[in-house]
């Protein structure tokens, strides 16, 4: 059983040899394989326990993992448990210590909970959350009945120390407002991440608050600090993701009390993912963006912003490494969003706020957000270039033209080492120049810009480091006559071999020189037998 080979055999052929003593070594011997330098979750140590368990369930083994955590209760309460049993808790508290990531789906609470069934009230963190580092919540329940839900999450926050990000995975409802005040209250002082993913288009105006209200208390903790070294101060959040819906902004502007909202953020990165709905009441109102100027209220309270991603939450899923995913949904939902509605138009007066507000960002994401109107956005990244590490520009082909090559001519890209301008030809032009001027570039995406091969050829790359290349090279379909660019959708290829590509040509000039010597040949002798 030494060989993980042998206990996967084990498991899946020997079904009928396995007795219930041997469960716990079977588990045992299976986690002792796990990496543990890589960070897994509950969901993997249950899927082994299952497999586990189903095989001597059969046998009337007694012991089911979902009884497990009642168990855990009983023998606090002194109740004597059969040796088979005994071993098997044994193992359930061991093997659970290392979990680093738990995801709770849909609120689910037994994996992390020891409770009665007919009692919620009674649950309490089960021994693994010591060392719980990552959390995601799911979704969240319409009702909490007797307070259950709030009161379970409260202490596993409270039993979590180390716990440094935490993640809502779909929309906050309204009645937990007062959940995440106590969630942000009761969370660990190593709290670093913030998460709210999902629709909080309602109630953003308050998270911040709520979000101000932690750190002006971190900041008071920090001066006690000073006076009584026992005082644990917690860590300034670095990193908030914000998630909310286009069209809806009229709830997002009541949402959003700016004089209720004191103090700054010291957050380093920052993330306004806006998210398109299929619902039949969705309807854009007009043909203005209102909330720009709620998300820029955001903005001026992250003076250490270096890392800001404003872009769509659904193309973000796909990357843009892959050209039919990318392309299939770029061309086919976001273009005809923008030419059918034609509102992602954000002010002027926004990017003069966000270039004040923003004066440290080395990493920009603006990717599938078509908000921007070309002069913006040869202005943003003209502010910034000359300081970026990334640039995130995909998906703005009805932004940008040829014109904006000419941010990147007037200023050094000296420190960039990301570009990913995928679905954006207008900035077909600059792949060279960022080619010949960053040396540090180690990541070049430009998947569905059409680059020819005329374009790259005769020129010293600088970028040596170079690890990530994706292009769609264009070869004319006769190569000889490179003025007559034919359009062929055939003649593009990548990883093109142009030592190969010229090698043919000198082939087919010697061939038809070949043949050139023989028509003079022939000439000759007719000439001559006249």
């Amino acid at each position: 059983m030494n060989d993980p080979i042998s206990v996967d055999n084990a498991i899946c052929t020997k079904r009928s040899v396995i007795g219930p003593m041997e469960l716990p070594e079977i588990l045992e011997n299976v986690l002792k394989y796990l990496d543990r330098r890589t960070l897994f979750s509950f969901r993997l140590i249950s899927r082994i326990w299952h497999s586990c368990a189903n095989i001597v369930l059969e046998q009337d083994y007694l012991i089911d993992y979902e009884e497990l955590p009642l168990m855990l209760l009983q023998a606090d309460d002194g109740h004597v448990f059969r040796e088979e049993e005994q071993r098997a808790i044994d193992q359930y508290q061991r093997c659970c210590t290392a979990i680093h990531t738990l995801t709770l789906g849909d609120i689910s609470l037994e994996p992390c909970f020891e409770y009665d069934k007919t009692n919620y009230l009674n649950a309490r963190p089960a021994p693994f959350m010591k060392q719980l580092r990552y959390l995601t919540i799911g979704s969240l329940p319409v009702s909490d009945r007797r307070g259950a839900i709030e009161n379970a999450v409260c202490d596993l926050l409270r039993n979590s120390p180390v716990l440094s990000e935490l993640c809502f995975g779909n929309p906050i409802p309204e009645e937990f407002g007062p959940l995440f005040e106590k969630v942000m209250e009761q969370a660990g002082p190593q709290l670093r991440k913030v998460r709210l993913r999902g629709n909080i288009y309602e109630n953003l105006g308050y998270l911040i608050k709520i979000l101000c209200q932690r750190e002006q208390k971190r900041l008071s903790t920090q001066a006690l600090a000073l006076l009584d070294k026992d005082v644990q101060v917690a860590c300034p959040l670095e990193e908030i993701v914000f998630s909310y819906r286009v069209g809806l902004f009229s709830d997002l502007e009541e949402g959003f009390d700016s004089a209720s909202v004191q103090g700054q953020l010291p957050i380093k990165s920052l993330a306004l993912e806006h998210s398109y709905v299929h619902e039949p009441e969705f309807e854009f109102e007009d043909d203005t963006w209102e909330s720009d100027d709620t998300l820029l209220k955001i903005l001026q309270r992250c003076p250490q912003l270096k890392e800001l991603r404003m872009g769509s939450e659904f193309l973000a899923r796909y990357n843009p490494c892959t050209d039919g995913d990318f392309l299939n949904a770029f061309e086919h939902y976001m273009n005809p969003l923008f030419d059918y509605y034609n509102v992602f138009s954000i002010s002027d007066g926004f990017v003069d706020g966000m270039l004040d507000a923003c004066p440290k960002l080395t990493k920009l994401d603006i990717g599938g957000f078509g908000q921007f109107q070309q002069h913006q956005i040869e202005r943003v990244i003209s502010h910034y270039i000359s300081q970026l590490e990334s640039l995130r520009a995909w998906g703005l082909e009805y932004s940008l033209h040829l014109s904006s090559q000419q941010v990147f001519l007037d200023h050094n890209v000296l420190n960039l080492t990301e570009l990913d301008i995928s679905a954006s030809n207008g900035l077909v032009h600059a792949i060279p120049i960022v080619l010949q001027s960053s040396p540090k570039l180690k990541l070049l995406l430009a998947r569905s810009v059409r680059v020819y091969i005329t374009e790259l050829i005769g020129f010293d790359w600088i970028c040596t480091g170079l690890e990530v290349l994706a292009l769609r090279i264009i070869i004319p379909s006769s190569y000889e006559d490179t003025d007559d660019e034919t359009d062929d959708e055939d003649d593009y290829g990548y990883g093109y071999d142009y030592d190969e590509q010229v090698a043919r040509k000198k082939r087919r000039m010697d061939d038809k020189g070949q043949e050139m010597k023989s028509d003079l040949d022939v000439d000759d002798k007719e000439s001559k037998r006249d």
